[in-house]
């Protein structure tokens, strides 16, 4: 694919998104704030829109039905809509990313509606500057985190993997295979920043995003949230206490966490219990 205009590749943020959602059902269709005019998703559509690097919004969902109440949120948000395989997203990004002709992917998914453009923009840039084929930005509060991949990149690993995380998960092929690719960490973390929660996950991740958007409207970035929480530390309380799923690499790992948290919390006997279900796979 050549989408280069003027000797600039088209670069295109590619919003990956559903509408099912177990912890908070229909979580990209609420309105920001309680009560306002734009949704979770329309949010994050006009902050994309907002660097300007970016040539190109699409949202990217899956042909399910329940999806089908994006179309109207796209339009509104002036964005284009692409939709494809619920489970195999990275082939969902490639085609998505084909068909609208965009050579560097900024992948942000519809629960981040914090996002700042300007992490965005500079992303984009450091990502050109340097010729990467993959960046991502480290250190940031969850739900800010940029990651910017060409899509050369992705068309290859779509033609060398079958593994179900890697298709499922859109780089995991990369940060297995560092490597095999030109990768740019841009590192911001900075003291409180794992602490706070940027993204819509729970009913209370909710109730936060609506406090910074009552305060702070629709235009803001992340120095205003901290100026912001600064005046009013009581709001981190919100979802402070709140935990992201985590994804895991194995099997293994994921029940060495579990028996872990059994052990840490005081259920030795449900730990044991496992233990012994499992053969004992991890002593």
């Amino acid at each position: 694919m050549d989408g280069v205009v003027n000797g600039k590749p088209v670069v295109g943020a590619i919003i990956q998104a559903r509408a099912a959602s177990r912890r908070l059902p229909g979580k990209i269709f609420l309105k920001l704030p309680f009560g306002g005019s734009q949704s979770v998703v329309e949010n994050i559509v006009m902050r994309a829109r907002s660097a300007p690097s970016i040539d190109k919004v699409v949202i990217a969902t899956s042909t399910g039905a329940e999806n089908d109440a994006l179309l109207p949120e796209a339009v509104r948000a002036g964005a284009e809509i692409f939709r494809g395989s619920e489970a195999d997203v990275l082939c969902r990004f490639v085609e998505a990313a084909s068909k609208h002709r965009i050579d560097v992917i900024v992948r942000l998914t519809a629960d981040n509606p914090c996002i700042d453009p300007r992490y965005i923009e500079s992303s984009v840039q450091e990502h050109l500057r340097r010729g990467a084929d993959y960046t991502l930005t480290t250190g940031l509060p969850l739900g800010l985190n940029v990651e910017v991949v060409n899509f050369a990149a992705l068309q290859r690993i779509h033609g060398v993997t079958d593994r179900a995380d890697d298709r499922e998960h859109v780089t995991h092929y990369i940060t297995r295979n560092p490597g095999e690719f030109r990768v740019a960490e841009l590192a911001h973390a900075e003291p409180g920043y794992e602490a706070l929660r940027l993204t819509v996950d729970w009913p209370g991740d909710y109730a936060f995003a609506c406090f910074i958007y009552e305060n702070l409207g629709q235009e803001f970035g992340l120095e205003e949230i901290l100026e912001l929480l600064a005046r009013q530390p009581w709001a981190a309380l919100i979802n402070g206490g709140l935990r992201q799923q985590r994804f895991f690499e194995t099997v293994e790992s994921e029940i060495h966490e579990a028996l872990s948290v059994l052990d840490l919390h005081g259920f030795p006997h449900a730990s044991e219990r496992l233990r012994r279900a499992l053969g004992d796979p991890l002593r």
